[in-house]
């Protein structure tokens, strides 16, 4: 932890700008922290312990780069994660790398409901909203934010791995603006702030009701795919409780995943899951085959259920299988 304190002091004593310590060295180590553990290499607990370091060497950057309050009249932005998503540190640093550049950041944190968060935003008023969302499970809770917002008369910028290296996705939820980094929201901010949208940005129509209820992973469902697995998996429980309890939650997120496509038409979504998934699974000796049978499971309970995320569950299926 010493070294890396240090080592952001030193840069932000040498006048390195707040966004490139943020950009170059904090940000790219925790992807890399993030790796570690996907790799099996890293344990949860070593996994959270690096988050901590990386949380301390931030606020260690802040100050020593001696952020200051910004001056009246410039934008002011409240930043929050999507409903459901509690991934937050990308989002503090965007924060920090913001009020570094003069916009007034109110920071509400992870995962606030949106209704709570339309009600803030009624008395707040700001420039903008800010959406963090790094996790395709949590665009239902990114658009129904999104919607909130508009609703008060609040444009919406989004920002996060969940919304891929384009500005489709956000589009698709009625996002107002996509910006790969932190910094790029500034001149949106002083565009709005000089003159906000005459018009706020439609959601896209999914074409289909299935997303609002494969959003919530009902319980049920989740049963009956862990059902048709242990059938095709008999030992299954022999294998221990970890396992059968990790592919359950996957099952949940499944289904999540499948609501994101949904509301966005796009099924490179699941692609990247899938891939992720079996990237993690295959560094803890797990077998595709395995994972193969749980996508064959959920696309059984889903046929009649949901046909349309059946179908495509069973493309990503065809595409788990091609990898292995």
């Amino acid at each position: 932890m010493r070294d890396a304190i240090r080592l952001v002091a030193d840069l932000a004593g040498s006048g390195i700008p707040l966004d490139r310590i943020v950009g170059q060295v904090l940000a790219p180590a925790q992807v890399e922290v993030g790796r570690m553990w996907e790799q099996g290499r890293w344990s949860v607990a070593q996994e959270h312990t690096a988050t901590g370091i990386t949380e301390v060497a931030l606020q260690t950057a802040v100050l020593s780069a001696g952020v200051r309050m910004p001056d009246v009249g410039q934008p002011s932005m409240v930043l929050a994660c999507a409903d459901g998503e509690w991934h937050s540190l990308s989002a503090r640093m965007a924060a920090d790398v913001l009020r570094a550049e003069g916009v007034d950041v109110t920071y509400v944190g992870a995962s606030l409901p949106s209704e709570s968060l339309g009600d803030f935003l009624a008395v707040q008023a700001p420039t903008a909203l800010g959406l963090s969302c790094s996790t395709a499970m949590t665009l239902v809770g990114a658009r129904e934010t999104v919607a909130e917002a508009h609703a008060v008369g609040v444009p919406v910028i989004v920002a996060g791995s969940a919304f891929g290296s384009h500005g489709s996705r956000a589009e698709a939820i009625g996002a107002d603006a996509w910006v790969p980094e932190p910094v790029a929201a500034v001149e949106v901010l002083r565009t709005w702030t000089a003159e906000p949208p005459a018009t706020f940005r439609a959601a896209v129509d999914p074409g289909t009701d299935e997303w609002e209820t494969l959003a919530v992973a009902p319980t049920d469902w989740v049963d009956d795919v862990m059902l048709r697995l242990n059938r095709r998996r008999p030992r299954l429980h022999s294998q221990g409780r970890a396992l059968e309890g990790r592919l359950r939650k996957e099952a949940a997120y499944l289904l999540r995943c499948a609501s994101g496509v949904q509301l966005t038409h796009d099924e490179g979504i699941l692609e990247e899951y899938t891939a992720w998934l079996r990237g993690v699974m295959t560094a803890r000796k797990v077998p595709v085959d395995l994972v193969d049978d749980l996508y064959a499971g959920a696309v059984e309970a889903l046929a009649e259920r949901a046909p349309q995320a059946s179908a495509m569950l069973d493309r990503s299926r065809v595409l788990l299988r091609s990898h292995g």
